[in-house]
């Protein structure tokens, strides 16, 4: 039993030295500091620094099973936290949310060098010329319930929302956009996050995203320059025939026929 186990660990030692090599580069703490310097705001740095920020909550999730407070915790034990745990919660509740926004972005572009060509999905032949982008909001659930006029209450409490942006080609996450109130409409993100990623991903682009964004205003924006988009239905926005497009109508290869009808959307 110990020779096979001895067997299967180093079979993934390959993999694991991979991951974490990695991960040494996209949090390199000199580009951690170009990254805080640059979008810190009115935020600053002593005790806590954004290097030993990021790697705490790195240990959380990689070794505590998301728990922070054991991963801060052990930190401190270690000797990479010198501050209280206290401090370490209210310093992440200072993070300007324009600074997570860039660090997701910047360390996705500065990993996308090394991705391997051949860990990327093999898109259909229709959609070869395009980069999928698949757009979905997150609303942040479970928060604790820690303010003292929370304490008792009955129901849940909603902390702050993204919008994400996912490269489908490579599952990279390219980025995202933020608002503090987790009550806010995914919409309304979408101004934000569509020039972060035309910013990163070449086009043309084809944006997809659920019934929600489906209005002539997200459409439009999507559908700047050579870009497309495929968004699921909603009944707000109907369609009707476009008088200038005449139908079309043919054959395909299995003897299939096919017809073809011009629409635009109108708003109710």
């Amino acid at each position: 039993m110990a020779a096979e186990f001895a067997r299967e660990v180093l079979t993934r030692l390959p993999l694991a030295e991979a991951v974490m090599s990695l991960w040494r580069w996209a949090a390199d703490p000199l580009f951690l500091l170009s990254v805080f310097t640059r979008h810190c705001g009115l935020g600053y740095e002593k005790e806590i620094s954004f290097g030993v920020l990021v790697q705490l909550i790195a240990d959380a999730l990689l070794e505590h099973k998301g728990s922070g407070r054991k991963s801060f915790e052990r930190g401190w034990e270690q000797g990479l936290l010198t501050a209280s745990v206290q401090a370490v919660y209210q310093k992440l509740g200072r993070v300007p949310l324009g600074l997570s926004e860039a660090w997701l972005a910047e360390s996705t572009a500065r990993v996308r060098p090394v991705y391997p060509l051949a860990a990327q999905l093999a898109l259909p032949p229709a959609f070869q010329a395009l980069e999928v982008i698949i757009v979905d909001g997150k609303a942040m659930k479970r928060v604790a319930k820690r303010l003292k006029p929370l304490q008792g209450r009955r129901g849940g409490v909603l902390g702050g929302k993204a919008l994400v942006a996912l490269e489908l080609r490579s599952g990279l996450v390219v980025a995202m956009a933020t608002h503090p109130d987790g009550e806010t409409n995914d919409a309304k993100l979408v101004p934000p996050l569509l020039p972060q990623v035309r910013e990163q991903v070449a086009g043309p682009r084809l944006w997809v995203a659920d019934r929600q964004f489906c209005d002539l205003t997200q459409t439009a924006a999507f559908a700047q320059g050579d870009d497309h988009f495929l968004v699921r239905y909603h009944p707000k926005t109907h369609f009707c025939p476009d008088a200038t497009r005449s139908a079309q109508s043919g054959q395909d290869a299995h003897g299939r026929r096919w017809e073809q009808d011009g629409y635009v959307l109108e708003s109710l």
